[in-house]
Formats: structure tokens, C-alpha cells, sequence
């Protein structure tokens, strides 16, 4: 039986620490009993592909890490198997429901949420996603309030399979806690938030709260500025990859203003069944329109710093947490469509429509 090759040719960034190799087939890993450990296994007696194919799918590529300055992370084995990954980043401070977002996104990809667009998605790694599944889609279907982000994670939060007329990409998602943006420079030399110099496109959260300036339920204080935008911004335009990154901007927890014009207007209304890239547009509008009216500059930097962008409102849960839990039921509202926006502008859904999202006219500009 002819051994698999050991060098594939195909060369990937790491979306984890952004060191450059060789992909390769010879050295698989699977996870060990030992919660965090992996152990290689050796497929070479396997001699049905079909069968070898299989079990490939529960394996993973471990990266060489050749700059010596990450912990030991893996990669799914089929990552390199379709289209060119997409790695989307989620910004945004603590408290902003980054986590609530991330997972009612997920939730309604898995519901089939993206079919009306003509694209399907699943999980890819799939040991990932049934953690995730654990700690936070399981957790949603009972009505729990999720955690926060913890501190210190570098690798992504999950990995789906979208496939359009187009082809077959992986998604990769990243989120960090809202502090861990912060250290940047505070002697990690950025590491916890490496990820950004990798993204294909970014979705900065923010919520009335924080926007408006005004108190919420977690503090007495008010919040003025935002740091994390700030930093992540000016991260970005020092290495220059400010104006070629798309990016959506998304005013979470928008229910707490469903009766406040324009946001009663949108937050109410069914997702779009097609790519519609005047609606899109028209909602960005008022989204900047509301965030203008109440001086919410800091809020609005990502659309005065990158080319392309959305601007929208959504609430990943619907309604607020009493006692940790959602009394009256986790209700995700336009959760897909920053998502939707972001797959139009990073050539996942592709054609006319496609092509006009994100796009300002320079009166606007």
C-alpha cells in the first residue's frame, strides 16, 4: 500500500498564532482522554479511503507554531480540504453580548437559517462544537443567561462549513473577552488578541448602553468613549489592513429600544428571504443616523475607518435576563443579517447584490 504523502504543498497561515506552514498529512492527532491533550494515530494500515476519510474527520493538524510563542493548538484536519478559510473576528467590550451574539448566530445557522440565500452550513470541528454546543446552544434552549468570555483565550470559539454556489469555505469565529482587547502591549505583546491581524472581516458589537452613554444594570457608572474600538482600530491601520477588511457594526440588545424610532422600525421586522443590498443599506443609514443623533461617535468609528461596511440593529436574546435566566424565552432578532453582510462582502455569496453591500457613496462618506 502506497503511505500517504507527507507534504500536501498547501501552505496556511495559522488563524491562532499567524505562523506560515506546510501543511501535511502524515501526522494526525485525535484528543486523548486527558481533557486539552491530543495523541497522534496512525492511519497508514487503513487501506479504504472511504473508511480512512471517515475517521479523518474527528482528526486534527497539529501546528508547528515555528515562532515558539503560542501554547500547543490544532487545527481541524479537513481545514484545508475546501475554499480558502474565512476567519471573521467579533469585537467589542465586555457586557456587549458578544457571547449571546456568537451563539443565537450559530443557533439559527444549524435551523438553516442561510437556505433562503442559497447557502447551507454545519460544524466542522466537531469535537469544538459539541462544547459549544454544551456551554452555550444547550444553554440557550433552557432560557440560562451565558457567561462571559473568559480571560486569557487564544484560539477560535468555532468553525462551520458554509458552501454556496460559489464553493465551500470554512468560517472561523473568534471571541475574546472584552478586557483581553486591552492588553495589547501589557507585556503579551498583543498575543490574546493576535487574531485580528488575521481576520478576513470583523463584527464590532455595541449596545444602547454603552452607545448612548447611559447606566445600566450592571453599573451606576456611565460609559463614555470606547476603548476597545480604539485600540483594535488603530492596531489595524498601523499594520494597514484597515481599508481592505469588511466590517459590520451591530447596536445589540436593540429590544431595549423597540419603541424608539428608528429601531422599532427595524427590530421588529422579519429577516430579508434574499440578498438585498438597498435594504441593507437603508438600515445602516438609520442605524448611523441613530447613533449620530445621540453623539455616539465612538460607536460610529469603524464605518469612518473601513471601505466597507454595514451598520444594524439585532438582540441576540430578545428580552433581558431575571435571575440569570429569560423568563419569557430566548428570542434572537436579526441576528443572521450582520453575518449575511459580512459573507456578501468577503465573496461567500457573490453576483449584483452582492457586490453593492457595504457600499457608500461618497456624499455619505
Amino acid at each position: 500500500m502506497t503511505a500517504p504523502a507527507a507534504a500536501t504543498g498547501k501552505w496556511i497561515r495559522c488563524p491562532v498564532c499567524l505562523d506560515e506552514f506546510e501543511w501535511r498529512d502524515d501526522e494526525l492527532w485525535v484528543p486523548a482522554k486527558e481533557v486539552g491533550e491530543y495523541e497522534k494515530i496512525d492511519l497508514s494500515q487503513v487501506n479504504n479511503p472511504v473508511k480512512r476519510n471517515d475517521i479523518r474527520r474527528n482528526c486534527y493538524q497539529r501546528c508547528p507554531n515555528p515562532s515558539n510563542d503560542t501554547e500547543a493548538h490544532h487545527l481541524p484536519a479537513s481545514y484545508l480540504d475546501y475554499d480558502a478559510p474565512l476567519v471573521v473576528g467579533l469585537v467589542g467590550r465586555s457586557g456587549t453580548g458578544k457571547t449571546h451574539l456568537l451563539a443565537s448566530m450559530i443557533a439559527e445557522l444549524e435551523k438553516g437559517g442561510l437556505q433562503s440565500y442559497g447557502l447551507t452550513a454545519r460544524a466542522m470541528d466537531l469535537m469544538l462544537h459539541r462544547r459549544f454546543q454544551v456551554e452555550h446552544l444547550t444553554r440557550l434552549q433552557r432560557d440560562e443567561e451565558l457567561g462571559g468570555t473568559k480571560h486569557g483565550i487564544t484560539g477560535f470559539t468555532n468553525v462551520m462549513i458554509v458552501t454556496s454556489s460559489s464553493g465551500t469555505r470554512p468560517v472561523t469565529f473568534f471571541d475574546i473577552s472584552g478586557e483581553d482587547f486591552l492588553k495589547q502591549g501589557d507585556g503579551d505583546l498583543g498575543q490574546r488578541a493576535r487574531f485580528l491581524i488575521g481576520v478576513n472581516a470583523l463584527l464590532f458589537v455595541e449596545t444602547p448602553e454603552h452607545a448612548l452613554g447611559i447606566r445600566n444594570r450592571e453599573s451606576s457608572e456611565k460609559v463614555q468613549g470606547n476603548a476597545v474600538f480604539s485600540q483594535v482600530i488603530a492596531r489595524l491601520e498601523d499594520l494597514g489592513m484597515a481599508r481592505g477588511t469588511p466590517a459590520a457594526v451591530v447596536l445589540n440588545k436593540s429590544d431595549r429600544l423597540r419603541y424608539v424610532p428608528p429601531v422599532d422600525r427595524w427590530i421588529r421586522k422579519a429577516d430579508d428571504q434574499r440578498l438585498d443590498a438597498a435594504s441593507l443599506l437603508e438600515e445602516s443609514r438609520d442605524v448611523y443616523g441613530f447613533l449620530l443623533q445621540h453623539n455616539a461617535n465612538s460607536s460610529l468609528t469603524p464605518f469612518h475607518k473601513f471601505p466597507l461596511c454595514t451598520l444594524h440593529f439585532t438582540s441576540a436574546t430578545g428580552a433581558e435576563p431575571i435571575g440569570q435566566r429569560f423568563s419569557r424565552g430566548v428570542r434572537p432578532m436579526r441576528v443572521l443579517r450582520p453575518l449575511v453582510a459580512l459573507l456578501a462582502m468577503t465573496g461567500v455569496l457573490t453576483g449584483p447584490e452582492a457586490r453593492e453591500v457595504g457600499r457608500w457613496d461618497a456624499q455619505t462618506r
